[in-house]
């Protein structure tokens, strides 16, 4: 079969990179503490001896950058070549393209010798961008478009939900997952489409090897994501086993 239209899809919005991880080793966390305790922790520091410290790197936890997505604006371009034509712009919720949690991290217990280290950096204008080719002849169903998002309530305790995972699951593949993830025959006169809109968010949260199937087959993976250029803020946030936070700073 031969190629069909190509779509551009750009997803715009304010977001940044949010990462949370573990400092596990012990001359790291003794220096962090000592720069707590003497007023100056930042988010990067030389601490001598070529050993250098970079908040953003500890991230084993999670490490996301991407727009967040609810109240987004899209853009939609097509193209039958090598220009593209642009056909909407304007808010996610006047198309058909779909939006859901897709993750939601709770920490888990770390050690009384690690520190659990969470950073955010604000920035405006992200422009996410992914294509889409469906099979000659064959027009895109936004419906059949599936934005994830990751929410930061139980890490930053903020409402960002920073985009996470593009699908794109036709409508004629969705009733393995259907069915796998209900346990039961789908009925005729069923809205497939719908019925994935309403269930998506439970099977990432869920049935997390189904939605491993789905994640596997169907993601796009973006073409380009980047930003004003400038951060917004700074912030840091260190916390010990008992979740007694040490520091938090930079949320200008």
């Amino acid at each position: 079969m031969g190629k069909g239209k190509t779509y551009r899809i750009t997803v715009i919005e304010t977001g940044g990179e949010f990462t949370g991880g573990t400092i596990t080793d012990k001359e790291t966390v003794e220096v962090v503490k000592k720069k707590i305790e003497d007023g100056e922790m930042s988010s990067m520091f030389d601490f001598g001896e070529g050993d250098y410290f970079d908040a953003c790197s500890f991230n084993d936890f999670f490490g996301i950058y991407g727009p967040h997505v609810p109240g987004c604006k899209v853009r939609i371009e097509e193209s039958n070549d090598e220009d593209f034509e642009e056909t909407y712009e304007g808010p996610i919720e006047e198309t058909d393209i779909r939006t859901f949690m897709s993750s939601n991290p709770y920490p888990d217990k770390i050690t009384k010798d690690e520190l659990r280290i969470y950073t955010h950096k604000y920035e405006k204008r992200i422009h996410t961008e992914f294509t889409i080719t469906p099979p000659e002849g064959e027009e895109l169903d936004l419906k059949d478009i599936y934005l994830g998002g990751m929410n930061m309530d139980e890490t930053m305790f903020t409402d960002d939900e920073i985009l996470e995972h593009i699908l794109y699951i036709p409508k004629k593949d969705l009733d393995p997952y259907l069915e796998e993830y209900s346990e039961q025959p789908l009925e005729d006169d069923e809205d497939r489409q719908e019925l994935m809109e309403e269930l998506i968010g439970e099977i990432f949260s869920e049935a997390p090897e189904l939605a491993k199937k789905i994640t596997g087959k169907h993601s796009i993976y973006e073409d380009n994501s980047e930003g004003k250029g400038e951060w917004e803020n700074d912030y840091v946030k260190i916390v010990d086993s008992t979740d007694e936070i040490l520091f938090e700073g930079g949320a200008y």
